[in-house]
């Protein structure tokens, strides 16, 4: 493995990408964060793509560093080291970094119905903690009378399903 992202997910949260990453890290040609990392079952392992791919003060040795800690020691037959995260596709300039990471590097945009995956994530921003409403309807009004600097990107619901605009 050279240490570089030769496959990114970077479809809409709450669209199966992670399911995805599961499914496609089964092969033993692929190595994903966390697959040989002593069992951890963890695909981020404290790593934020999205974050560390937009600091453009990032050398591209200190990236192929933290993506060798993130992926752990992996065996030889490894060709593909596949990653994912949803919130690249949110990020121009994390999809541009990743293109000077690895220009040769593949992402893989993964969408669902985007009122389906609108009211999926509320539903889940409830479960973590993110999200203080309870019902849907007044957070989708709060999106819409509220300056986007002062929401969570966690809660920006209809902004995150305009899948156009990425």
């Amino acid at each position: 493995m050279s240490n570089m992202i030769d496959v990114m997910i970077v479809g809409a949260e709450k669209a199966g990408t992670t399911s995805l990453l599961n499914y496609l890290g089964q092969h033993p040609e692929v190595a994903i964060p966390g697959k040989y990392v002593g069992g951890v079952d963890k695909h981020d392992s404290g790593l934020e793509f999205a974050e560390f791919l937009s600091d453009t003060r990032a050398a591209p040795e200190r990236l192929r560093a933290q993506i060798a800690v993130v992926f752990g020691q992996v065996p030889d037959n490894v060709r593909v080291c596949l990653a994912k995260n949803v919130g690249i596709m949110y990020r121009p300039e994390a999809m541009a970094r990743l293109r000077s990471h690895n220009p040769a590097a593949k992402t893989i945009v993964i969408l669902r119905s985007p009122i389906a995956r609108a009211y999926s994530c509320f539903h889940y921003q409830q479960f973590r903690g993110e999200e203080e409403l309870t019902d849907f309807d007044e957070a989708l009004r709060r999106e819409s009378e509220t300056d986007p600097q002062d929401l969570s990107m966690h809660t920006r619901y209809v902004f995150k399903s305009s899948y156009a605009e990425h």
